[in-house]
C-alpha cells in the first residue's frame, strides 16, 4: 500500500470511509478529553493537598491520575465527591462508549462498513458520540475553571500556565498563582 493522496477527489464509497474514520478520530479523541478532564480534576479540585504542594508534587499528582483508566478515574471521583445523579450516569455512559468505540466498534460494524447505507449510519453514531463526549468535556472542564476561579487563578494565568505547561512538557503549577 503506498502514501495516500489527501486531496485526491474520491468517489462516494471513499470520501465516506473517510468521514467514518475521521469521525472515529474525533469520538476518540473527545473520549480522551473528557478522561485527562477527570484525571485533571481529581490531581487538583479534589485533591485537599494539591495547593499546598510544591510543583514537582502537583507533577507527582497529576501524572498517578493520568496513569488512570477513564473507567478508575469515574469510580474514584464517585467516591470522592457527591455527584448529581445525571452527571454520574453521563459519566458512566462515557466509560461504556470510550471501551465500546476503542475495543469493539469497528468489530462490531464490519458488515456496515461496506454499504453506502452502512457508513451513513456509523458516520450518524459516531457524530451523536463525538457530541455526548464533547458536551461532557466542556462540563468538566467548566467545573475546573469555576474552581480555579473561586482560589483566585484566572483562566488568562492558566492559559498562560497551559502554554508553560506544553513548552517544559509537564503539567504547570498553580502554587505560586494562588491567592491566599
Amino acid at each position: 500500500m503506498g502514501a495516500v493522496d489527501w486531496d485526491q477527489e474520491l468517489p462516494l464509497d471513499g470520501r465516506q470511509r473517510r468521514e467514518t474514520f475521521a469521525r472515529f478520530g474525533l469520538a476518540a479523541y473527545q473520549a480522551q478529553c473528557v478522561e485527562r478532564a477527570l484525571a485533571i480534576l481529581l490531581a487538583s479540585t479534589h485533591n485537599p493537598v494539591f495547593l499546598q504542594s510544591s510543583a514537582g508534587e502537583q507533577d507527582r499528582f497529576f501524572d498517578t491520575e493520568f496513569a488512570k483508566t477513564m473507567g478508575v478515574l469515574v469510580r474514584t471521583i464517585g467516591e470522592r465527591v457527591s455527584l448529581a445523579p445525571d452527571l454520574e450516569s453521563r459519566l458512566g455512559r462515557a466509560v461504556d462508549l470510550r471501551n465500546w468505540l476503542m475495543h469493539r466498534y469497528f468489530w462490531e460494524r464490519a458488515w456496515e462498513i461496506t454499504d453506502n447505507d452502512g457508513r451513513e449510519r456509523m458516520i450518524a453514531e459516531l457524530e451523536e458520540a463525538a457530541n455526548l463526549l464533547g458536551a461532557l468535556d466542556d462540563e468538566l472542564s467548566e467545573i475546573s475553571a469555576k474552581w480555579l476561579d473561586e482560589i483566585g487563578v484566572s483562566r488568562g494565568t492558566v492559559e498562560a500556565l497551559v502554554a508553560q505547561w506544553m513548552d517544559r512538557g509537564s503539567v504547570p503549577s498553580f502554587e505560586s498563582e494562588v491567592q491566599h
